[in-house]
């Protein structure tokens, strides 16, 4: 079996963001590189990788390393692979137990072959399982 892939939704607390500001006010030209560093070490070192989206199209928008700002609800997602849940949740624990981050969460996510496979093996059982509220079944 190979990677798993998550969906992680991150917020900062407003001291994590006041801490951005000032570290982005203070570089000539921050750049994204620079505040993805610790987080790929953490990810690599639990054998992890940051998913790349290819966006390829006719705008000519290119490969982005799978972590987005989210202007809603949410300050940061990404998708992010790892050998297992395990890793997955070192990650989690890791991100949480830092003071800045008000909230972390992962989300499992399938690709879509495993999901239609998915979907074939429901296919041959639907009926099998009859849940209540339903009336009585019929004899």
């Amino acid at each position: 079996m190979g990677d798993q892939f998550y969906l992680v939704q991150l917020s900062y607390t407003s001291e994590a963001w006041r801490e951005l500001v000032a570290w982005a006010a203070s570089k000539e030209v921050p750049t994204a590189a620079d505040r993805l560093k610790d987080v790929l070490a953490l990810i690599a070192a639990l054998g992890g990788r940051m998913v790349k989206i290819d966006c390829d199209n006719q705008k000519g928008i290119g490969i982005f390393d799978g972590k987005f700002v989210d202007p809603g609800r949410n300050d940061l997602v990404a998708i992010l692979a790892f050998p297992s849940q395990i890793e997955a949740l070192a990650f989690k624990v890791a991100v949480a137990a830092e003071p800045g981050v008000k909230s972390v969460s992962l989300t499992l996510l399938l690709p879509l072959a495993e999901a239609v496979h998915a979907i074939k093996m429901a296919s041959a059982r639907i009926g099998s399982y009859r849940a209540p509220g339903r009336g009585p079944k019929a004899t």
